[in-house]
């Protein structure tokens, strides 16, 4: 019944998928971000703290080498730490939040001080 009235319908799986494009290009422009050397100092602070927790676990599963875990090596921590920082941050807006921030990397400049909010 679920997937016949909820997931089956047309105008939410557009929705879906238009959510879906909208969080690529947030999670590429924010991974960008914080690969760029010159502008990552401004990227928002809860980014940035998230980012610091998820390379900091990275580093401890590397040191500590629990059984059953993959091997981290020192090189895929920073950029492990970035994606799932990046994932943590996108995962706890709210889809407007999403939406906005989606736009702001993407330089929609009209809402610019109602996205500012929003980070």
């Amino acid at each position: 019944m679920h997937r016949h009235f909820v997931l089956g319908r047309s105008d939410i799986a557009m929705y879906q998928r238009g959510l879906g494009r909208v969080l690529t290009r947030a999670v590429r422009g924010l991974i960008a971000w914080l690969e760029d050397a010159h502008d990552r100092h401004r990227v928002p602070p809860r980014l940035q703290e998230l980012v610091g927790i998820a390379t900091d676990g990275y580093a401890r599963l590397r040191r500590e080498q629990p059984p059953g875990v993959p091997v981290i090596e020192r090189d895929d921590e920073d950029r492990l730490g970035r994606g799932r920082g990046v994932l943590d941050y996108i995962a706890s807006l709210s889809d407007d939040q999403a939406m906005a921030v989606s736009e702001a990397i993407d330089g929609r400049p009209d809402r610019l001080w109602d996205i500012g909010q929003n980070l």
